[in-house]
């Protein structure tokens, strides 16, 4: 089983992922540095079925797959689910990724899960969201998406209550 984990930080987010301890896979290359439509990413890779698990582009967008349960009648997927991920790299934000899924045939892959997390915007895992971090001098510090980055801590007195 794959697991995600991720901290809010002032900057942004830490991102913390593993690959499912499925003996029989090959072991993954190692991250590397790629560019996608002039955006620059690092992301391991899949020797077996191409792409990969996760991916962080230079834009700070990262993007994580998780597989989903299987299907009853046993369907795999014709293209490999880290394809889709090396699709979404170069995407610049969650709205793009959002865009770029509305117009792929899901029903080419295996279920999954996906994870996108955007520094100052919401990061909704099962209907739950929250602020994965602030640009510049900014911060949510009532941690409520709706508003998202809401003080501005260049001019706060309060500064989030440090």
């Amino acid at each position: 089983m794959c697991t995600v984990t991720w901290l809010q930080t002032r900057d942004g987010f830490e991102l913390r992922m593993n690959r499912d301890e499925l003996r029989t896979r090959a072991v993954g290359m190692p991250p590397a540095i790629c560019e996608r439509d002039g955006v620059r990413y690092i992301a391991p890779r899949d020797v077996e079925g191409g792409g990969t698990w996760i991916a962080a582009n230079d834009v700070g967008l990262a993007v994580c797959l998780l597989n989903g349960p299987s299907a009853p009648d046993g369907r795999t997927g014709v293209r490999s689910r880290g394809l889709l991920v090396e699709d979404l790299a170069d995407a610049r934000s969650v709205v793009d990724v959002r865009m770029q899924i509305g117009r792929t045939l899901l029903s080419s892959y295996a279920a999954f899960t996906m994870l996108v997390l955007e520094p100052g915007t919401a990061a909704c895992v099962a209907g739950r969201c929250t602020v994965t971090g602030c640009p510049g001098a900014t911060a949510s510090c009532d941690l409520m998406a709706a508003n998202g980055c809401e003080t501005d801590t260049a001019t706060s007195v309060a500064h989030c209550g440090a």
